[in-house]
């Protein structure tokens, strides 16, 4: 009988414990949010991008500089034309992170910024649209103009992919893609979609006609859409 009373207690408890959970889970969540602007440190109203690194630090990109927020004040950084390790110029329009460095894709040229130094450095990649990084340390940088740029972790510009020396149907680049099987996927205006398969040290080319502007999302484990 004792058995079958606590068997009956724990039959209740349980049943208390999804009828609460399925209550809970019925109310709106409550979203704590804060409103920042300059009058905080922020370097800028406009923002551009943002990104969450590891960290969990907040760095945003904006028409006026760079900024890193940790929760509670900003950092900036901005061009000065006295000294060549700042930022080369202030509109900024994308982030992406390799750990130590971001590269950020300005109004000017890429930039390079050291999170240890805390120093900038630049490459002559212009009018930057994507950045993404491939299983081999290669940096891949599209650009509205100039085509497709393949750079290794020196600094060296080892690629530069354009309409007339690859099978990249456009120089206008609008998005790229690295997926599971380490392919680079190329999305461009008016050229359609080229995928860039990396064997025994040569490119090889798959062109897809396809016009979107922005053209592909991923789950880590392939392609989702294009």
């Amino acid at each position: 009988m004792n058995g079958d009373f606590f068997l009956y207690q724990m039959s209740r408890i349980v049943i208390l414990l999804v009828f609460v959970t399925m209550i809970y889970a019925n109310e709106e969540p409550y979203v704590k949010h804060e409103h920042l602007t300059t009058t905080d440190g922020l370097v800028s109203n406009t923002i551009e991008c943002i990104y969450q690194d590891r960290q969990g630090y907040i760095w945003i990109g904006t028409q006026d500089g760079f900024s890193r927020y940790d929760g509670y004040s900003f950092i900036n950084y901005k061009h000065d034309p006295n000294d060549s390790r700042t930022l080369s110029d202030n509109i900024v329009y994308h982030i992406f992170n390799t750990g130590r460095y971001f590269w950020l894709g300005t109004a000017g040229k890429l930039n390079r910024f050291d999170s240890f130094t805390k120093e900038f450095k630049t490459l002559p990649v212009y009018s930057v649209s994507s950045i993404v990084s491939d299983s081999a340390g290669i940096l891949w940088v599209g650009s509205l103009f100039y085509g497709l740029y393949g750079i290794d972790e020196q600094m060296h510009i080892v690629y530069h992919l354009t309409k007339e020396n690859s099978a990249i149907g456009s120089d206008n680049i609008r998005d790229l893609l690295v997926d599971a099987n380490g392919d680079l996927w190329v999305c461009t205006e008016g050229g359609g979609v080229t995928r860039i398969s990396f064997r025994e040290e040569t490119l090889k080319y798959v062109s897809f006609r396809h016009d979107a502007h922005n053209c592909f999302a991923s789950d880590g484990t392939g392609l989702l859409g294009m």
